[in-house]
């Protein structure tokens, strides 16, 4: 597993890593919403690869809810 500090930021690549994959789990529901199967499909190899490259746990989307008074 790398965890080596990238010297520039101050930020792990483990750290970098989990960031990316988040945003990879944002673009996939996005992609899944317009229908886009076959690009969802690359994304979540892409997201796949990276989680086990680097041993990032699988998070669950935290979903944002409206209250309606």
């Amino acid at each position: 597993m790398k965890t080596e500090t990238i010297a520039m930021n101050g930020v792990t690549t483990q750290d970098q890593a989990r960031s990316i994959a988040q945003t990879l789990e944002v673009c996939q529901v996005d992609l899944d919403a317009l229908n886009a199967g076959i690009a969802a499909a690359h994304l979540d190899a892409a997201l796949q690869a990276l989680r086990q490259q680097f041993g990032i746990a699988v998070e669950p989307l935290e979903v944002l809810a409206t209250e309606i008074d």
